[in-house]
């Protein structure tokens, strides 16, 4: 599905797996993304089945986190990367583009 011009909206999926209701809301043309929270992860595998079958629907689409510094990570384990916060990252770049 090509998507048109004009607003776009994110939202979020209800479980690990999409809904019925998920996929009318990403067929969507004002859909933009999808926020991936804490409940939305069991494990690596189970994210990226929900992932590829967010794909599946809307190859476009964004997908999100909802991570906002190192206090709030959502994704800790199973492989994924512990970031900074994004003071510290400023800190680590100087005033020079990173």
């Amino acid at each position: 599905m090509k998507r048109t011009p004009g607003p776009v909206i994110m939202f979020d999926v209800v479980g690990t797996t999409l809904s019925d209701a998920d996929i009318d809301r990403l067929e969507q043309p004002m859909t933009g993304g999808i926020i991936l929270f804490a409940r939305h992860f069991q494990d690596r595998a189970a994210l990226f089945a929900l992932t590829d079958a967010i794909r599946a629907v809307r190859e476009d689409i964004l997908i999100a986190i909802d991570h906002e510094d190192d206090r709030v990570q959502r994704f800790r384990t199973d492989g994924f990367t512990m970031l900074p916060a994004p003071g510290k990252l400023g800190a680590l770049c100087g005033t020079r583009m990173c």
